[in-house]
């Protein structure tokens, strides 16, 4: 277990999030569960929608931390309030973004703009901007996020925590090395459908195309069809249907959506052996975190990630970073190279070695280890424990 310096006038933190999203669940809800069932780290974590502000609660709490807070009323009501007495009341006041909060060299968002249809404005930007130097810490999910976020506010307090995948939940046991190449394929895609923008109509009620999106950083779709039709892949999309992939929708099987806290159970009892992480380079995207391959990774499955400068899957090994532009002929090619027998068994434990030496297991001491410093206390000593 960890042992830290306990300041026991000080025995809170306080998660300000709300809401069903993945995001919360990884960046909040699951490493505020892992520190409440770990023993002698000094404090508790309090997950709740607003601020207790109650004055032996508020006496009691050493930090304050906000989940991606980018609005006017997190501004007025919550940020700059508690920033204007944290010094005299002894507290710290902390934000987390795991996406990209504000325009980053001219780009913000994605430009199919799958999430509504309000296009940013630069102006929108303001309070964020206000509230950055408020933070005694902002926490991002990468180097990236944090050295250009950092171009703009010129704060120098971004700390680095990277997503971690909670053993408690994908919990299949580590699968033994195979003993022969493979030669059909279960391929999953988790969030890839979000990753475009399916054909609609306009606000005039005009049809408009579809965009692929991340789809199109390589001959996926091609790829998916093929390998469907003539039997040597089995391909899960998780969410909602992928309206790139309606040919053969009858061939293929969608999961839907399901709670985060489901997520991760239901992830491992697909058994993927492959998974799909289509991404193009842009700002929003080198933005983002290497989520899907820590997933595969703890599955003990491989990964086919979208490779370009400063994205988000450069620390995998060469057989699991696809180039911009492949064509379905070199998908293909790709995935046996990884079916094969000694290459599939090298990568499988290469991600095991990875996740275990970078603390990206939620529960480990590592990943504690970053919060724990983060939210005010110092650790003192470190027990190792089994999380296999």
């Amino acid at each position: 277990m960890l042992n830290v310096l306990n300041n026991n006038n000080k025995p809170y933190v306080q998660f300000i999030t709300d809401g069903f999203s993945g995001c919360r669940a990884f960046r909040m809800s699951f490493p505020s569960y892992v520190m409440n069932w770990t023993e002698n780290i000094g404090f508790k974590v309090l997950e709740v929608p607003y601020p207790i502000l109650d004055q032996g609660i508020l006496n009691a709490t050493r930090a304050f931390v906000f989940k991606s807070p980018g609005n006017r009323m997190c501004y007025e009501q919550l940020v700059k309030p508690l920033a204007d007495i944290k010094a005299k009341a002894g507290f710290l006041v902390i934000a987390d973004y795991d996406d990209q909060p504000v325009y980053i060299d001219g780009e913000v968002g994605l430009p199919w703009k799958p999430w509504g249809p309000e296009q940013r404005k630069e102006e929108d930007d303001e309070w964020f901007l206000k509230m950055a130097p408020l933070f005694d810490s902002i926490v991002v999910t990468n180097d990236y996020m944090a050295r250009k976020l950092n171009e703009r506010t010129h704060t120098d307090n971004y700390v680095v925590i990277p997503n971690t995948v909670p053993r408690f939940l994908f919990s299949s046991p580590r699968k033994p090395p195979i003993t022969e190449d493979k030669t059909k394929l279960r391929v999953v895609g988790t969030g890839c459908p979000l990753h475009s923008l399916g054909p609609h109509k306009d606000k005039d009620g005009n049809d408009v195309e579809g965009h692929p999106g991340d789809w199109a950083s390589a001959e996926w779709v091609e790829f998916i069809k093929e390998g469907v039709t003539d039997g040597w892949m089995e391909y899960i999309q998780m969410g909602n249907h992928n309206w790139l992939l309606k040919d053969i929708q009858d061939k293929i099987k969608t999961v839907p959506w399901v709670a985060p806290l489901r997520y991760g159970s239901l992830y491992t009892r697909l058994n993927p052996d492959v998974v799909l992480a289509p991404l193009v380079p842009c700002v929003f995207n080198r933005c983002k975190s290497d989520l899907r391959a820590i997933e595969a990774q703890v599955a003990s499955a491989v990964i086919m990630a979208s490779s370009f400068d400063e994205g988000p899957y450069e620390n995998l090994t060469f057989s699991e970073k696809i180039p911009q532009g492949f064509t379905a002929a070199q998908l293909k090619e790709r995935l046996f190279m990884l079916g094969k027998k000694d290459n599939w068994n090298e990568v499988v434990e290469w991600g095991w070695k990875y996740l275990l030496d970078n603390g990206r297991i939620t529960e480990s001491d590592q990943a504690l280890e970053r919060y724990i410093k983060v939210l005010g206390a110092t650790p003192k000593t470190i027990v190792p424990f089994d999380i296999m």
